[in-house]
């Protein structure tokens, strides 16, 4: 098992909030400490993200899954409700399908259920090569402004910050992770405990419609969509979202 870093904070019912692609546990910031006034929160770094180490093998949504599943185990924590922001929302969906009796529920945060049309596998490519060729800096710098709806956002600064330290073999490897991740709708039909999905209205990453579809397919869930807020919610509308999960955490068994 990779060795996964992570903070603990808070005391009640587990919450496992999972970051996003060129993100650390630190995009979580305020919104984090909020939701800990009533659960308890684990925060991790995504295996190659912050102060968590890359493992030496070829890497899929599905073995991070894993990955994370032994770190739990290790760490004691038992049925967690998982709350996935993008890149963390497919992670969430891999380890639901992989132990559906061990998670209590989950919320795709800006994240979807569906796999990667052609046009946006082929853009994965393009990413891939781009970051072998220019490095990670350049592609980050028109990477970042996309996740805001507001480009003054005073925390965009700090999201640059993170995602500049994303190593190049980390987003190399995510990239094409995330191109070959499969369909998880499936799992929205087939879980019979509580779904979140919160969609950005202005979201250019995540499109407001496809969640629009896909929270039809909810056995038992609701979703929750924050108006003038892009790919960010847990920043460009910190209260509102602490309301919607803080009520998503007392839905979970």
């Amino acid at each position: 098992m990779s060795s996964i870093y992570h903070r603990t904070i808070g005391e009640g019912k587990p919450v496992v909030l999972l970051h996003g692609f060129c993100e650390s546990n630190q995009i979580w910031g305020v919104f984090a400490n909020l939701i800990a006034q009533k659960s308890q929160v684990i925060i991790p770094d995504l295996p190659g993200f912050g102060s968590s180490k890359l493992p030496s093998t070829q890497i899929s949504i599905d073995s991070v899954a894993d990955i994370l599943w032994q770190w739990l185990d290790s760490i004691s924590v038992k049925d967690p409700i998982i709350v996935g922001h993008s890149l963390g929302g497919y992670v969430s969906l891999a380890m639901t399908n992989q132990r559906p009796d061990s998670v209590s529920g989950f919320s795709l945060f800006h994240s979807t259920a569906k796999a990667d049309s052609s046009e946006k596998k082929a853009n994965r490519d393009k990413t891939i090569a781009f970051v072998n060729k220019n490095g990670v800096a350049p592609y980050i710098d028109t990477f970042v402004p996309g996740l805001f709806f507001n480009k003054e956002h005073p925390t965009m600064k700090d999201v640059y910050a993170i995602a500049h330290s994303t190593p190049a073999p980390t987003l190399v490897a995510y990239a094409a992770a995330m191109r070959d991740r499969p369909e998880r709708r499936k799992i929205l039909d087939d879980f019979d405990k509580p779904i979140l999905i919160i969609a950005g209205e202005k979201d250019e990453i995540i499109p407001l419609d496809t969640l629009m579809d896909q929270a039809i397919q909810l056995r038992k869930g609701r979703l929750s969509i924050l108006s003038d807020t892009g790919h960010m919610g847990m920043l460009e509308s910190t209260n509102r979202c602490v309301e919607i999960v803080t009520q998503f955490i007392g839905s979970c068994s």
